[in-house]
C-alpha cells in the first residue's frame, strides 16, 4: 500500500493547513495510508510546538513511525531528516492538483494554504477542528458574544514586522477601511493582537463611543483559545495571517468577514480567501 507523510510544522495555524491537506489526501486517496510527521518539532524552537492534538484531541490521522518513513528520508545530525522524496507548497499560495496524483510514497512539505485544498471538505474540517478543554472565562465570552454584535479584529504584529513580504500589508490604513466598511453602530468590537498596547494606540481613536474589549488573557500556550473565540463572532476582521484565517473559516455565524486584498507581496488574497469574504487593499501596499 502507498505511504503518503504530511509535515507538520510552524505555528498553529500553519499546523492545522497542514492536517487539513493531510485529510484531504486521506480523501481522495483511500488506496494509500496517510500519515503526519512531527519529527522536525525537536529543532523548532518558535511559536509553541505541536498543538492540534491539545487543542483538537486525539487525531484521526496518526504519527508516521520508523515503518511509514522508510525509504523517504535518512538522519542527519541531531536527529534531523533529509527528505528524498518532497513536494514544497510552500511559497505560492497555489492549488496543486497533481499531489493527489502520486504515484510512489511520498513526503510532503510545505504549508499547503489554499482554497482547493479546503473548501471542499469544509464539514469535515469543521467536525475536525473543535477547539477542548476551553476555559471558563472564554466560554463565558463567548455566550456573550452570541447575543451581541460581536466583531473580532486581529491584529498580527511580532515577527511580522521585520519580514518584508509580509511588512505593512495589514497596517492602520487597512484596519480604518475595514471597520469603515464593518461599521460601528450597534457593535462590540474585541481585539487580538501579539501588540495590544499598538492596538490601543492606533485603534481606539477610530472607535470613539464603540464598546471594546481588548483580549488580553490568553497568552502563551493558551494563545489558540484567541482563535476559539475568534470562531464565535458574529464579524471578523482578519489580518494576513493563518491563525486568524482559521478563526474565520470556522466562524459559522455567517456574518461579514473582512480580509486584506494582498495575502503576502505579490500574492493576491483570492487564492486563500473565500470569495464571500470581502477584501480591502491598503492604499500603496499591493506590491
Amino acid at each position: 500500500m502507498l505511504r503518503f507523510v504530511v509535515e507538520i510544522l510552524g505555528g498553529f495555524g500553519n499546523q492545522m493547513f497542514q492536517y487539513a491537506f493531510a485529510l484531504s489526501l486521506r480523501e481522495k486517496r483511500p488506496d494509500a495510508e496517510v500519515f503526519i510527521c512531527t519529527a522536525e518539532f525537536k529543532q523548532y524552537k518558535l511559536h509553541n510546538g505541536f498543538e492540534l492534538e491539545k487543542v483538537f484531541g486525539p487525531l484521526v490521522i496518526k504519527e508516521a513511525d520508523k515503518k511509514a518513513r522508510k525509504g523517504m528520508c535518512r538522519p542527519l545530525s541531531k536527529g534531523r531528516y533529509r527528505h528524498r522524496l518532497k513536494i514544497w507548497e510552500n511559497t505560492e499560495f497555489s492549488f496543486w492538483p497533481d499531489a493527489y496524483n502520486q504515484k510512489d510514497d511520498r513526503y510532503f512539505g510545505g504549508y499547503w494554504q489554499s482554497l482547493g485544498y479546503v473548501l471542499p471538505n469544509r464539514q469535515l474540517l469543521l467536525d475536525t477542528f473543535v477547539f477542548k478543554d476551553v476555559s471558563e472565562k472564554n466560554l463565558d465570552v463567548a455566550s456573550h458574544m452570541a447575543g451581541e454584535e460581536s466583531t473580532g479584529v486581529h491584529v498580527r504584529r511580532g515577527d511580522y514586522l521585520n519580514e518584508p513580504g509580509f511588512y505593512g500589508i495589514c497596517g492602520i490604513d487597512y484596519y480604518r477601511k475595514a471597520i469603515g466598511k464593518i461599521g460601528c453602530a450597534g457593535k462590540h468590537f474585541y481585539i487580538f493582537s501579539d501588540d495590544i498596547d499598538w492596538c490601543r494606540r492606533e485603534l481606539s481613536p477610530l472607535l470613539e463611543d464603540t464598546e471594546v474589549d481588548f483580549v488580553t488573557w490568553n497568552t502563551g500556550t493558551d494563545s489558540w483559545q484567541d482563535m476559539f473565540l475568534m470562531s464565535r463572532c458574529r464579524h471578523l476582521i482578519i489580518a494576513n495571517s493563518s491563525f486568524s484565517w482559521w478563526g474565520a473559516f470556522l466562524n459559522r455565524n455567517e456574518g461579514t468577514i473582512i480580509a486584506p486584498a494582498v495575502w503576502v507581496r505579490g500574492v493576491d488574497s483570492s487564492r486563500i480567501c473565500p470569495p464571500e469574504w470581502i477584501k480591502i487593499e491598503e492604499d500603496g501596499k499591493n506590491v
